[in-house]
């Protein structure tokens, strides 16, 4: 396998190994067992955009059972633009 230089091998942390297990359409947090759990389709309304829930989930260390905490309800064009208005800045440290 050909690789850049510069190229550096990400760790395969258990952050990771939990977001495959979690599947599509969800965003863990990077410090706590929360992740954000996106539905696969969002409905269009005139005045408010493509709508779509979001469920804000979390596990118990007893029994790792899934629980939702709330659910959001945003437009896609809203989070897009929150998204796209973000600057990304140079290298941190991982946590």
């Amino acid at each position: 396998m050909d690789v850049p230089g510069d190229y550096i091998p990400r760790r395969v942390t258990d952050w990771h190994v939990r977001q495959i297990e979690l599947g599509p359409r969800l965003v863990s947090c990077y410090v706590s067992g929360r992740w954000l759990e996106f539905p696969k389709e969002a409905r269009f309304y005139d005045r408010m955009g493509h709508m779509m829930m979001i469920d804000v989930m979390t596990t118990t260390h007893a029994d790792e059972k899934r629980y939702k905490l709330c659910e959001l309800a945003v437009s896609v064009e809203d989070l897009r633009a929150a998204l796209n208005d973000i600057e990304l800045t140079g290298e941190g440290q991982d946590p």
